[in-house]
């Protein structure tokens, strides 16, 4: 691809990045032939980067850890799913006005759709990855879910926010070995201290957030045929969702999981 004059630039800002959206979707750009490049960036205010998004009229910027939750304060709109999630992975400069989306949500949602509402969730966290969670949950109506986290402060929040008479989530609707499906949205280290996994008989799916982690859990699993959702599985899905707001191109899981040599 040549760089022009008329090169479309998008951004993702970390505080330590990765290189996944990079190879993910400057691969598509040059496979559906979009004069645009990708580019992740350290930094340490999510303020200044979005002062260069606009100062170089970027199209766009995906947000990471530790930043989807202060970049609310510096952008123009939120979606009607950012205002309840209260967190933002993708933004969208359109005239100088900063958009926030969402699409950490609806990799869970697709993970899950599947699953019947009665199913007795555990969902291990209280971070932004956990609410977009809970959102998920919310859409798909499932209404038996606990949440454990450690910092009680913020699991409380959750529960409050989210806690009506069609949803219900709490610290204690079930005993946790009682869990179908769990959910960790937090570093694996947390998920070990939390279970014996010998204990968990009734468990049928787990969707583990971490990437890259080869771990006794994951194998665990897959030796029990417990189905296994991976971070790698949850990434390729919101890369996907945040193609299509930069570009309203649908790109199919199938020829994302063709192309994995690319950007794995």
């Amino acid at each position: 691809m040549k760089i022009d004059l008329k090169t479309s630039l998008y951004f993702s800002f970390a505080k330590t990045p990765g290189n996944f959206g990079n190879r993910f979707h400057n691969f598509y750009f040059q496979k559906y032939n979009i004069n645009a490049i990708y580019k992740s960036c350290a930094v340490e205010s999510i303020h200044k980067a979005l002062d260069a998004v606009k100062t170089l009229n970027a199209s766009g910027c995906a947000v990471t850890r530790p930043f989807k939750e202060s970049v609310l304060d510096h952008v123009t709109s939120k979606s009607s799913e950012v205002e309840e999630i209260q967190s933002c992975n993708t933004v969208l400069n359109v005239n100088g006005k900063l958009y926030a989306h969402n699409t950490d949500w609806k990799a869970v949602y697709h993970s899950i759709k599947y699953l019947d509402p009665s199913t007795k969730v555990l969902l291990i966290g209280s971070g932004g990855a956990a609410r977009a969670c809970v959102y998920a949950l919310k859409k798909l109506s499932f209404s038996n879910i606990i949440i454990f986290s450690r910092n009680k402060n913020t699991m409380n929040l959750i529960i409050n926010h989210f806690k009506s008479e069609k949803f219900s989530i709490s610290k204690d609707l079930f005993e946790l070995h009682e869990a179908e499906l769990i959910i960790n949205a937090t570093p694996l280290s947390e998920l070990t201290s939390v279970m014996s996994l010998t204990t968990m008989k009734s468990l049928k799916t787990v969707i583990n957030f971490p990437i890259n982690l080869d771990s006794d859990f994951k194998n665990y699993c897959l030796n029990q045929k417990i189905n296994y959702v991976s971070g790698w599985d949850l990434t390729i899905i919101q890369a996907k969702e945040q193609f299509f707001l930069y570009t309203n191109i649908d790109i199919s899981i199938d020829e994302i999981i063709k192309n994995r040599e690319h950007y794995d």
